[in-house]
């Protein structure tokens, strides 16, 4: 569980390589730090629907191959199905995932004649990579190009979008979209809201959302209203929430749309809708269990903060209450920030599997920090009210940066706890920068840095100061 007191600090470490690097050695350490899971800026995105949207898709299965003569299988055609995110900063390099059906090592992949970098595969199947968009593609809509030998075999037309530094935009992802009390039932007030995230732009906007039932064209209007003043700044975020009481039960679908009427002028209009499956169900007093089940602790990989495996074990400890229907069921959900995008983004989740106290999770492949949050239910479909957030720093021996890249690591240090950071360049000229912030009571007090290019390495030490 969290604790939160005068001589607890939040450290947050920015590795940024500054020229075109090839592979890094990279390790990081933290002396006697105990792990109590800060979550500074990351927007709790309420409950999940107990039938959440595929958010974490596993792509279109690969045609079944054609046997040759030879016995070698020939792969099927590679389709393009769609970028995560489809849009960041022109100026940032942007890590995505890139989803569709027999897409291979030997893919070159290019948006406005740009070459993405560091392709990797994210599932054995073909129907997922991992690629880094560089910085400097154009601002504006642009299709995604898929080769093979230097011949173009897929085109996702207006793939992705290449926003300003400057560009005010406004953005929602199906996972912003939520429901409160979780578990919907017939006939009962619910709340349905959405996080709206504003980034870019100088102005201060008060953007209109419309809820929808089925369909934004043809389906019901749920309701109308605005968020609260949204600010000037990174990632700012506001919540637009209506109240609804569904007549009947059934699964639907409820869509949230940002500006609709498109009254503020935006550097991208793709991203102002989220959808979201919901369930309604029969009324409460008609089960016996009508209690909420508590979730007391959830952990990772044992507590620690850093880890270089892939997979780690997360710990729940969960009760029901007393007579009620049993724990039945447990939710998952992984966020990483993104620096292209300027949020906090969603990169996959378990959707509702059976309860058990220990989970094996296979972290996104991306070093940096990773929080983890977790739902319960119980056989009565009654669902944990908030969720529980945990966090770990996945950092492998190697991994490849491009120039511009930012991998974002946070730590927690006691009162005159140091923390020593080293990264050695493995190939290429790469400079770095690191900083560190404290938060709460404070500060850091930098206590030595040493800085040698061309292989060397960086090291760089900060001990936390009490007030």
């Amino acid at each position: 569980m969290s604790k939160h007191h005068s001589s607890v600090f939040v450290f947050t470490i920015v590795f940024m390589v500054c020229l075109l690097a090839g592979a890094l050695d990279l390790s990081v350490s933290a002396q006697a730090a105990t792990q109590t899971n800060p979550a500074v800026g990351l927007q709790d995105p309420s409950q999940p629907s107990m039938t959440p949207p595929g958010n974490h898709p596993t792509g279109t299965p690969g045609h079944p191959p054609t046997a040759t003569p030879t016995g070698q299988p020939t792969p099927g055609p590679v389709v393009l199905d769609r970028l995560e995110p489809n849009q960041g900063l022109a100026s940032v390099p942007n890590q995505v995932r890139i989803f569709g059906a027999n897409l291979r090592q030997g893919l070159r992949l290019t948006i406005a004649g740009m070459e993405l970098r560091n392709i990797t595969e994210g599932c054995t199947d073909g129907s997922e990579l991992s690629a880094v968009i560089p910085a400097g593609i154009p601002p504006g809509l642009h299709d995604v190009v898929a080769s093979m030998s230097n011949q173009p075999v897929y085109t996702l037309t207006a793939g992705y979008t290449a926003i300003g530094a400057d560009g005010l935009d406004l953005a929602v992802n199906d996972y912003d979209l939520w429901f409160f009390p979780q578990g919907v039932r017939v006939e009962r007030e619910t709340q349905v809201g959405v996080n709206v995230h504003r980034s870019g732009g100088s102005e201060v906007v008060t953007p209109t959302v419309q809820f929808y039932l089925n369909d934004p064209v043809t389906g019901t209007l749920l309701g109308e209203t605005t968020t609260p003043p949204l600010e000037a700044g990174t990632n700012v975020v506001g919540k637009a929430v209506i109240t609804w009481t569904p007549p009947i039960t059934g699964t639907f679908i409820v869509y949230a749309v940002v500006d609709p009427a498109n009254v503020i002028a935006e550097a991208s209009e793709t991203n102002n809708a989220a959808r979201a499956s919901v369930e309604v169900r029969l009324p409460k007093y008609q089960f016996s269990d009508i209690t909420e089940p508590l979730l007391h602790r959830f952990t990772v990989q044992h507590q620690h903060q850093v880890t270089t495996m892939p997979t780690v074990t997360l710990a729940l400890t969960a009760t029901d209450n007393e007579g009620g229907s049993g724990l039945a069921s447990m939710f998952m959900m992984e966020h990483m920030y993104n620096n292209a995008t300027r949020q906090w983004e969603m990169r996959q989740q378990t959707g509702w599997i059976p309860y058990t106290n220990t989970h094996a999770f296979a972290l996104s492949p991306d070093d940096g920090a990773h929080y983890l949050q977790a739902w319960v239910g119980d056989a009565a479909g009654n669902v944990t009210r908030t969720a529980s957030r945990t966090m770990i720093n996945f950092a492998q021996a190697n991994t490849n940066m491009v120039q511009g890249q930012v991998h974002l690591y946070r730590y927690e240090l006691q009162a005159n706890e140091s923390f020593q950071a080293r990264l050695t360049i493995g190939t290429g000229d790469a400079g770095s920068l690191c900083l560190g912030r404290a938060r709460e009571a404070g500060g850091l007090q930098q206590q030595r840095r040493e800085h040698t290019r061309n292989g060397a390495g960086e090291l760089a030490e900060w001990r936390t100061v009490p007030d």
